[in-house]
Order: structure tokens, then sequence, then C-alpha cells
């Protein structure tokens, strides 16, 4: 039973932390500290989908945005984000260290598995870029 309780103490608290983020992404506040350059781990994400051309209107980010691809979105890709490094809701320039390319990002989800990395939402999961390391800058 104690442990049910504390469970369940567990459970409200990182949804009342859940709450308390969303409200300041809508209120345009981020965390007070934020680094303008970072260089974490790129990963990819995606969802199954019957074809290239389905819709993700399904799909919500953390702070309930549509999830989109870069081409339903202007060429704009969504991410998911450590958001004990970067704050949701922000605009991000993500390059690859080596070949110098680079793509613009926004950060509108979080994941269980997302640390020290960022994970970019990406048709078929098909890669970005080349390097498994990128520099990530806060715009």
């Amino acid at each position: 039973m104690k442990t049910i309780k504390i469970l369940i103490s567990f459970l409200l608290c990182v949804f009342i932390t859940q709450i308390a983020e969303a409200k300041r992404y809508k209120a345009g506040k981020s965390p007070p500290s934020t680094k303008s350059k970072v260089t974490l781990r790129i990963t990819y994400y995606s969802h199954d989908e019957p074809s290239a051309d389905s819709d993700t209107k399904k799909f919500r980010s953390k702070i309930g945005e549509k999830l989109k691809y870069p081409d339903q979105n202007g060429g704009l890709y969504h991410v998911a984000v450590d958001r004990n490094i970067i704050p949701l809701g922000k605009k991000l320039r993500v390059e690859d260290p080596k070949s110098g390319k680079s793509f613009v990002a926004l950060a509108v989800d979080t994941g269980g598995a997302v640390i020290r990395r960022i994970d970019v939402f990406s048709r078929g999961l098909k890669r970005v870029l080349p390097s498994e390391n990128v520099n990530v800058y806060v715009l």
C-alpha cells in the first residue's frame, strides 16, 4: 500500500510539472538559463504511416502542437529535446560540424529517452544530417 502511495505521489508531481511547463511555454516564458550552443547526439523518430502523403493531424507534441513534417511546415522541423538543456518552444539551428549543413527546428516535444540528444520528427526516419553529433544553437 505504501508503494502505491509513493508511486501516485511521484506521478502527480510529474503531471503537475508538465502542466506548469506547458503554461510557461504558452506564456512565452522559458527556464532561466539556456546555452546558446550545445553539442548533442542526433536521432530520428516518426510514426507508422500507410503512405508518405499521410496526414499527421492526430499526432500531438508534448506542448499540444500538431506534429508536422518539414514539407508540411514551411521547412521547419519539429524536434524532441532534453528539456533540462533546451526549453520547449525555442527555435533552434541544428548544424552538422563536419559538413556545415544545417536546418531550423522548433523544440515542441520531449520523451523519456531523450537525454543529451535531439530527436528529429522525420518521415520514414530519413536522416537529415550525416553526423551522429550536431551543434545546436538556440535562436
